[in-house]
């Protein structure tokens, strides 16, 4: 059995390599470095995952950018999911890889394993004298390991929820004093429902509205530093009275009691029915990205006031200790062409200008990465006059301490389909949340032992 899956991976690894050399073409610099290198311009490979308005602004930048110079031409292109990007890049070879690539959150975890594939932009920060400082204090926290940034944010976004702020003032509820933990909100749902909501609340699937709240409690849910020192060995959800395993059945506990009282719309509801219930006012809190405001803004239409919350922690009483981030990051591809590099870096760096961290986020619904970008007046009239609640994010962000971030997983995908299984097992309480929370440890070792085995760590 292990030599069949190891000739398969062995076949798939060779497809893809072909289909990546098929695929990168354009001009090759053929030199490692820009000692009198004359055959300009170079074109630059970046791949995204970005589509819509989030997608077109980044063409517009990348035209932008091929106009104002004439050393690089910036080819960019949709690569399809981060998966299938994650996918190409951990198949790839030197020389065969685009120059830029796009990874989320979790994908990250798995890049940073296979260290080959990219080179850290820590060295043209350094080299460059970059100022990194007005990023937003959750990314630096996210995006840096042993304090060099691996890559660059682009996307940012939190965790959290919209809500109708027109029911909670009906109902005497503060969004900002009396929803800052799942325990609060369901207290809040109560009341909500006894005035005539039915089912107040939707929790989405992603395993970010368990991790996210677990880590603005200031909870590390695995070992070595919640992953950040080694890959992980082991959950401590199961280590009984442990912070990790008390928010968890604390968790498990507010999901059951949500389903055995009417509270929450059933578990596994799609995205779009969700978002319908909450357009017509039957759902009050809608569990969702923020960068899903664009969306769900234009689908409310102005029928009530929107604002958003963002992650809460679990437990009630707690100390919120920031905001975890995904949304997204870019990735310099190892090529071992030092010039591509460079162009790569002038790119990224042309991104993170002011008017183009606004831009993106006002396009694509993300929060910008930098404090400067969110201090422009064209942000800041977005947010005046669309978004107010979205200064809150902000400002959680900024005050996100350096401990507060999601477990480096670079078994993730296998985690995340594991929280929605036990999504599912709480909403229909199959056990008790105390057995369902050392159920939940004892699969996630599991899903941890076979990473380790499959990767001889």
């Amino acid at each position: 059995m292990f030599k069949r899956k190891r000739l398969f991976a062995l076949l798939m690894a060779l497809a893809m390599m072909l289909t990546l050399l098929s695929g990168c073409g354009g001009k090759d610099s053929g030199k490692k470095n820009d000692e009198e290198f004359d055959d300009w311009p170079v074109t630059i490979k970046v791949w995204v995952c970005n589509t819509g308005n989030g997608y077109e602004y980044l063409q517009s930048t990348a035209s932008a950018f091929n106009a104002q110079q004439d050393k690089y031409i910036i080819d960019l292109s949709y690569a399809g999911s981060y998966q299938d990007v994650l996918l190409k890049m951990r198949t790839s070879t030197e020389g065969s890889r685009p120059d830029i690539f796009h990874a989320d959150t979790e994908s990250m975890y798995a890049i940073l394993e296979q260290s080959d594939i990219y080179v850290p932009i820590q060295q043209y920060v350094d080299a460059d004298n970059y100022d990194m400082s007005t990023m937003m204090d959750n990314l630096e926290v996210t995006y840096t390991q042993n304090g060099e940034w691996q890559c660059m944010p682009l996307g940012n976004t939190v965790t959290g929820f919209f809500y109708n702020a027109d029911a909670l003032a009906k109902c005497g509820i503060d969004p900002r004093t009396d929803l800052n933990s799942y325990e609060d909100i369901l207290a809040a749902c109560r009341k909500l429902k006894a005035n005539g909501y039915s089912t107040p609340f939707y929790l989405h699937t992603s395993s970010a509205f368990y991790t996210f709240p677990m880590t603005a409690q200031g909870i590390q849910y695995v070992d070595n530093n919640n992953g950040k020192d080694g890959t992980p060995t082991r959950t401590l959800i199961g280590d009984v009275g442990s912070a990790a395993n008390q928010a968890t059945v604390s968790f498990f506990n507010t999901i059951m009691t949500m389903a055995d009282e009417g509270l929450m719309m059933p578990f596994g509801t799609t995205v779009s029915d969700a978002r319908a219930a909450f357009t017509n006012g039957e759902m009050v809190f809608f569990t969702e990205f923020i960068s899903s405001f664009n969306t769900i803004n234009t689908a409310v239409g102005g029928a009530f006031e929107m604002g958003f919350h963002e992650s809460p922690t679990i437990e009630a009483g707690t100390t919120n200790h920031g905001q975890c981030t995904g949304g997204g990051s870019l990735f310099l591809a190892n090529n071992g062409d030092k010039i591509k590099e460079q162009g790569a870096w002038e790119f990224m760096k042309f991104l993170m200008q002011d008017e183009h961290t606004a831009g993106f986020a006002e396009a694509s619904g993300y929060l910008p990465t930098t404090t400067t970008g969110y201090e422009t007046a064209q942000y800041q009239n977005f947010v005046s006059t669309t978004f107010p609640t979205a200064k809150y994010s902000l400002e959680a962000q900024q005050a996100t301490d350096e401990t507060c971030y999601n477990a480096w997983l670079p078994m993730f995908s296998d985690f995340h389909a594991l929280c929605r299984e036990f999504y599912t097992k709480a909403y229909n309480r199959s056990a008790s949340a105390e057995d369902l929370t050392q159920s939940f440890a004892k699969a996630f070792n599991e899903v941890i032992e076979l990473y380790l085995m499959s990767t001889g760590k």
